[in-house]
């Protein structure tokens, strides 16, 4: 059984058979691209419509289930496996929290 997790530690968040499930809970979709032949992830039904695939919110790289690795808190911004991409969003949550 392989599993959803983060790649150094291992460490376990949602097994891979339930990732889709999971992000259509969130309000996220996803869809074959024809060109890769891999899982990507869209926000909404009508980007998945337009065939505008979700972006990573820091390096810009298409999203795809291989390289999905968070999805910020309260919102639809999502971010790469890069573990630089998922501390610009802390760093701009923290900003955030200053002003």
């Amino acid at each position: 059984m392989e599993q959803f997790s983060l790649e150094k530690t291992n460490l376990s968040l949602v097994k891979k058979e339930n990732l889709k499930e999971v992000l259509r809970c969130f309000g996220l979709e996803t869809g074959m691209d024809e060109k890769t032949g891999e899982e990507i992830l869209f926000k909404s039904d009508i980007d998945k419509i337009n065939d505008s695939p979700a972006i990573c919110e820091s390096c810009g790289t298409e999203i795809n289930l291989n390289n999905f690795g968070h999805l910020a808190k309260g919102s639809k911004l999502v971010y790469c496996k890069n573990p630089l991409c998922f501390n610009h969003y802390l760093a701009l949550k923290k900003i955030k929290e200053v002003k």
